[in-house]
């Protein structure tokens, strides 16, 4: 059997925002392969030359960046439990998740990804713009941390019942932790979630 694998190289490890690189990797030679890489020669889908040594950059510190995302993510997690407007967090290094042995057995870290749900649905308009380190985007994965509101942005085109069924509903806010200080992005969901 002949894999084509397509790789997205995301924005944690071009420390770039908003780009996303596609890399081919040849497994076995396959002329589905060949196709490929001659529409990439014709149509130009490769990367710039700028991108390429930025993407070689950025990985460099790749293993540093995700250290400290993994460690802020974990506090933020303890943190947004203490807080009464939150009702629930997910976050994959949760010791009390079903799968977290799973989890801990299959990598190193938990990455910087943590969703929450808050009592009030109708105040989440007003706590966005009352965020002041931590920025709404939709985009996630660079090094500044990143809040949006999946219901209304990435999850919007899904029908509202398979929506429901993954848990997106109209309380659920995705946040993707960065590079900050620490204590900084406490604060910042503090009082932002007050």
């Amino acid at each position: 059997m002949t894999w084509l694998v397509i790789l997205t190289d995301s924005q944690f490890v071009t420390n770039k925002p908003y780009e996303v690189i596609k890399i081919l990797k040849e497994v076995k030679p396959d002329f589905m392969i060949v196709r490929h890489m001659n529409m990439t020669i014709s149509e130009g889908n490769n990367i710039s030359a700028e991108d390429a040594w930025l993407l070689n950059r950025s990985i460099k510190t790749l293993a540093v960046r995700i250290e400290r995302q993994q460690a802020n993510a974990l506090e933020i997690f303890k943190f947004l439990k203490t807080l009464p407007e939150v009702t629930k967090v997910y976050y994959v290094g949760d010791e009390e998740r079903e799968d977290y042995e799973l989890s801990k057995s299959q990598s190193s870290g938990f990455g910087g990804m943590i969703s929450f749900s808050v009592k009030h649905k109708d105040k989440i308009k007003d706590y966005l713009p009352k965020f002041k380190v931590i920025n709404f985007a939709e985009s996630l994965g660079g090094v500044e941390s990143l809040i949006t509101y999946p219901f209304y942005t990435t999850q919007e085109p899904i029908p509202e019942e398979l929506r429901l069924h993954t848990g997106a509903d109209d309380t659920l806010l995705r946040l993707s932790v960065g590079l900050e200080d620490v204590e900084d992005l406490k604060e910042d969901l503090r009082q932002a979630l007050s």
